[in-house]
């Protein structure tokens, strides 16, 4: 939507009625599949944007698989980051946070699933893989034998 449309819609409530009425008409004849396969395009789109934006692997162990891989707020303050509603982001909002953040941004990363429940949950805000103790001179077969 141009600049212009934008604030048309917000200062004149007849346009803004007017194009309200044509979304609604427009949606209910395309009909719910094609609803669907809509959504389903724009959130992968949203989705590959934002993951190719903050690099397409888990920034803590280099996972590159796509269906293991969540955006993370590197400062655990994911609460903070509300939706006008008062609820959390979920979703296309998340990608869509991410992707105006910019590239340079700090807000966000990338983590699998394991790296980013670890960090939440076991870790108290530090991926476990970070914690992990030095082990000097100890091969992974002399850990587990």
């Amino acid at each position: 939507m141009l600049q212009y449309q934008r604030t048309r819609y917000a200062e004149d409530p007849e346009y803004r009625q007017r194009q309200l009425e044509h979304s609604r008409a427009y949606i209910k004849r395309i009909g719910k599949e094609a609803r669907k396969q809509i959504a389903d395009r724009c959130l992968s789109k949203a989705k590959a944007t934002a993951y190719a934006q903050l690099g397409s692997v888990c920034t803590c162990c280099g996972e590159s698989d796509i269906d293991f891989l969540s955006v993370d707020h590197v400062d655990n303050d994911g609460y903070k980051d509300l939706a006008k509603s008062g609820h959390r982001k979920a979703g296309l909002k998340v990608y869509a946070a991410v992707i105006k953040a910019g590239i340079f941004q700090k807000k966000y990363q990338l983590l699998c699933y394991n790296c980013n429940m670890g960090k939440a949950y076991a870790g108290k805000g530090v991926c476990p893989h970070k914690k992990k103790p030095l082990l000097l001179g100890l091969s992974e077969a002399m850990l587990y034998a």
